[in-house]
């Protein structure tokens, strides 16, 4: 089965995406800021598979899959084609002075899977050598065949933050997976969003900007021990009947 998949990240400024006690930490965008390079890798964007369209201003871009899709059941040969993954490396451009976090990231799909079978889509958050991660996963039970929408919105007082000094490399995994019992004849697919008629994913980014906290105090929210992973409390998952 073979379907497409948009991306488009915006790159502004969303202060109204979560309340801020202390305003002082929320800026302008700056200018100058634009997407310099994205790489791909993982069992659901195969090379040769993604392409990457951008906007004038390479502010938004799409990037399109034609391989994203986990499938299972007694006719899926492969274990492994069960999960599939991938993960977005983004390189921006952006002045000094300044760090970025992702806070909002929307997935929209479609599940066809029987009853015994169970859907998992996730995503993490990190920045290249950083050991911070933000994650989320939602799941899926059988019976449903319809499209559902997933919705991730991150606290900004515990986003992870883009490195200082540093053009940070923004890394998003993504992943979805099939699971059911043992020699069950129960099966199914999941890919994700209907473009055009075709099976896809699309995924929204949004980030936010500060100026830069390093060597500064911060807010006490900021000096409490940082955790190796975050898990979101808050996020909405919609069945699109």
């Amino acid at each position: 089965m073979k379907f497409s998949a948009t991306i488009p990240l915006f790159l502004a400024a969303f202060s109204s995406a979560a309340p801020i006690e202390d305003s002082s930490n929320v800026d302008p965008e700056p200018s100058g800021i634009f997407v310099k390079d994205i790489k791909y890798n993982g069992s659901g964007c195969p090379a040769g598979s993604v392409s990457s369209q951008f906007s004038d201003d390479r502010k938004i871009f799409t990037v399109t899959f034609n391989k994203y899709e986990a499938n299972i059941g007694p006719k899926v040969q492969l274990r492994s084609d069960a999960r599939k993954n991938c993960q977005l490396n983004l390189k921006l451009n952006y002045p000094s002075g300044f760090q970025y976090s992702v806070v909002g990231f929307i997935t929209r799909g479609y599940a066809d899977i029987d009853a015994d079978v169970t859907a998992e889509i996730g995503s993490i958050y990190y920045f290249s050598g950083q050991s911070q991660q933000t994650t989320s996963r939602n799941t899926i039970k059988g019976p449903f065949h319809a499209s559902y929408t997933k919705e991730d919105n991150i606290n900004v007082a515990t986003a992870v933050w883009s490195p200082c000094d540093a053009q940070g490399l923004a890394n998003i995994n993504t992943d979805i997976r099939l699971t059911a019992p043992p020699n069950s004849p129960a099966a199914g697919s999941l890919t994700v969003d209907s473009i055009d008629g075709k099976f896809g994913t699309k995924f929204e980014y949004r980030l936010q900007w500060r100026s830069a906290q390093c060597g500064t105090k911060r807010r006490a929210v900021d000096d409490a021990p940082a955790l190796n992973e975050m898990t979101l409390e808050a996020n909405s998952f919609v069945v699109d009947n």
